[in-house]
């Protein structure tokens, strides 16, 4: 949710998105997709009953996903590329991940990044999962290099 934030937030100057989602696309397929939504609200419930999730009242994806509550704007990551171009953002990503895929969620963000010609966007693929389980080093590693090169400027 970085990213939405900083979409919010002109002060923020830069952003680390790691594994990424454009709620806006996630929400829209979630709304259209009856066995994605199935297999997230059963997801997330069991979650809740172990005691891994909490969520406010009214916030649950079932909640949000239900076209009762409008999105907010800044949620379309890719609708609001335009409003990035000033910021520096560091995009990484698993391209094992499953979850949010280079094709689905990546690649249109840093595509549209491309056209409304922001300039300081590094994308940083990483062969590893969502979990990024055997890649910490590897992404501890590319952010300390990029916070490093951003002070160097």
């Amino acid at each position: 949710m970085s990213i939405d934030y900083a979409i919010r937030h002109k002060e923020i100057k830069a952003v680390i998105l790691i594994a990424g989602v454009d709620w806006g696309i996630y929400f829209d397929l979630y709304r259209s997709d009856p066995e994605m939504k199935r297999r997230l609200d059963a997801s997330i419930d069991n979650s809740i009953a172990a005691g891994i999730f909490r969520f406010e009242p009214g916030y649950l994806p079932k909640d949000i996903g239900s076209g009762q509550m409008e999105l907010d704007p800044s949620f379309f990551t890719v609708r609001n590329a335009a409003s990035l171009t000033e910021k520096d953002l560091l995009i990484i990503c698993g391209l094992n991940d499953a979850n949010i895929t280079m094709k689905e969620y990546i690649l249109p963000l840093y595509n549209a990044l491309q056209d409304v010609k922001a300039s300081n966007v590094q994308l940083s693929p990483i062969e590893d999962d969502h979990t990024f389980s055997l890649s910490r080093e590897k992404i501890s590693q590319t952010i300390c290099d990029w916070v490093k090169r951003r002070h160097e400027d």
